[in-house]
């Protein structure tokens, strides 16, 4: 969308609806906002089978114009073909599907 600041997400949300009708898409816009230390969900797609991965990835830093995130995936790929624990990523906006505080990860 024409102006819409570099920081700014468009994200399609499915509405429920009665049997019969066409799903509906709602374009939802919300300032992304990624501190050090932060988490994102990110999906590692297996071109070989169609099946993606989702694994953590802690933030270390964003680039507002360009929307990647740069950070260290913080869990043990299944998939042999993904990054290692560890590994420093450049992660663009359009693969991250859920964010979350360090502090929700503590047990209660």
């Amino acid at each position: 969308m024409d102006g819409a600041p570099s920081e700014v997400r468009n994200e399609a949300v499915s509405l429920g609806q009665p049997p019969g009708i066409e799903a509906y898409l709602v374009l939802k816009w919300y300032r992304m906002t990624y501190e050090p230390g932060d988490y994102v969900k990110v999906e590692f797609p297996d071109e070989t089978t169609g099946i993606a991965e989702w694994m953590w990835v802690r933030v270390h830093r964003c680039d507002d114009e360009k929307n990647p995130v740069f950070g260290t995936l913080d869990n043990e790929p299944l998939n042999d073909e993904n990054p290692d624990l560890g590994s420093e990523l450049a992660v663009s906006y359009s693969q991250m599907r859920e964010h979350r505080k360090p502090t929700e990860f503590t047990k209660q």
